[in-house]
């Protein structure tokens, strides 16, 4: 696997060290907050908005862009048709 290399600025104004090299590989890369809120509502593992919020937080990520009643019903769609998915399936 291919290593790239990344600039990290300090995390705060009193390091006196300037700039960090990180290394990562490329799967290090986060998804944003809001593609990580559609792939939670995707999953099936989240029922509420509370939920996939709440996770969010528990993964290190704000919740602060998951606000507003379209994106609210947009995630609330996904939720139901990833809960009722595994059931018809079955039948």
């Amino acid at each position: 696997m291919q290593r790239t290399t990344q600039l990290v600025l300090p995390m705060t104004t009193s390091c006196d060290k300037g700039w960090k090299i990180k290394e990562h590989h490329p799967v290090d890369n986060r998804l944003s907050q809001l593609e990580r809120a559609f792939e939670l509502a995707s999953s099936g593992r989240c029922t509420t908005v509370a939920d996939i919020k709440r996770k969010l937080r528990e993964e290190g990520y704000l919740d602060d862009q998951v606000e507003g009643r379209l994106l609210f019903n947009q995630l609330n769609a996904l939720m139901k048709k990833s809960t009722r998915e595994p059931q018809s399936r079955s039948a």
